[in-house]
């Protein structure tokens, strides 16, 4: 269990001061989560003068969560994040550059030249794949594109 699901309020209270600060000085949305993404390492900045180190998306979501549910958490208890469990299914697209050689054995009364092999196929009398595959790697792969299709909340737990 982390550490910081025990701290006491008053301390909690002092982490969203220090975090919502550094925001503000940043002129950061903390709702903007595009945004607030890009300043992890201010999150990491302010929480080591409590001894807390983010380690996962677990921990700087828990943070995150905790401003998001308190902006009034000078005059109001502090809301406490719940933890939930979601499956994502990602998407990625890409293109892939394979080499295989084959090795064919052919039977033939006049010597094989490779203008032979290209009528042979043509005339379908040959077929390169029907050979024994004697090697066979990535070239290359790239990525097309990427994308998330599918996220489901599965449970919650505190």
């Amino acid at each position: 269990m982390n550490s910081y699901l025990n701290l006491p309020d008053t301390i909690l209270k002092k982490i969203i001061q220090v975090l919502m600060n550094g925001f503000d000085d940043e002129g950061v949305d903390i709702f903007d989560d595009g945004e607030v993404f890009s300043y992890l390492d201010l999150i990491d900045e302010e929480l080591k003068y409590f001894g807390v180190e983010p380690r996962d998306e677990e921990d700087y979501t828990f943070f995150i969560s905790l401003l998001r549910l308190n902006p009034d958490f000078q005059t109001k208890p502090i809301l406490k994040p719940t933890l939930e469990t979601y499956s994502v299914d990602y998407n990625e697209l890409s293109t892939q550059t394979r080499k295989t050689t084959y090795n064919s054995t052919i039977k033939s009364y006049i010597p094989i030249t490779k203008k032979i092999i290209e009528e042979l196929e043509h005339n379908d009398l040959f077929y390169y794949y029907e050979g024994s595959v004697v090697d066979d790697y990535d070239v290359d792969n790239e990525i097309v594109d990427t994308s998330v299709s599918n996220i489901e909340k599965i449970n919650k737990r505190r």
